[in-house]
């Protein structure tokens, strides 16, 4: 399995890339799984994880409410992307992971805010409630709290 942090070359993130990519990979260390990799990756994913011998793409959403237009976006570049901008091949298919509801308000803004506007007590605090406590300081210091 690889796990994709995919980033736009010509965009500025609050937090670069490959700092998300560490973060990801704390995480995972929290897990069973064994078989997983994480990769940074600039461009169009489809063709990196198509060139990675990828059968399907796995994506994780917290509802089709909240995320269910910018998803079908995306699938549909990752569907007609290898047919129109090649290297041809056919495309894979996408299985779209929804969230617990009662996670369906947390996002990446929330997250931000929360690192911001709060003292690193009180942002440690609220995130070990929404984050896995493995990567608790380090949100909060990537994000905003301590810097």
């Amino acid at each position: 399995m690889i796990v994709v942090v995919g980033f736009n070359p010509n965009k500025n993130y609050p937090v670069p890339p490959h700092d998300r990519a560490e973060l990801t990979r704390r995480m995972l260390q929290d897990t069973p799984a064994s078989n997983v990799r994480v990769q940074v990756v600039k461009g169009y994913i489809w063709r990196h994880v198509k060139g990675e011998g990828a059968l399907l793409f796995v994506r994780g959403i917290r509802s089709w409410r909240k995320d269910g237009v910018d998803e079908r976006s995306l699938q549909i570049l990752n569907t007609w992307g290898p047919l129109l901008l090649g290297p041809l091949w056919w495309p894979l298919p996408t299985i779209f992971l929804e969230g617990k509801p009662e996670y369906n308000h947390v996002s990446s803004t929330l997250i931000r805010d929360i690192c911001k506007t709060q003292d690193a007590n009180s942002a440690r605090e609220e995130l070990s409630r929404l984050v896995p406590r493995s990567i608790v300081t380090d949100v909060a210091r990537l994000y905003g709290t301590a810097r």
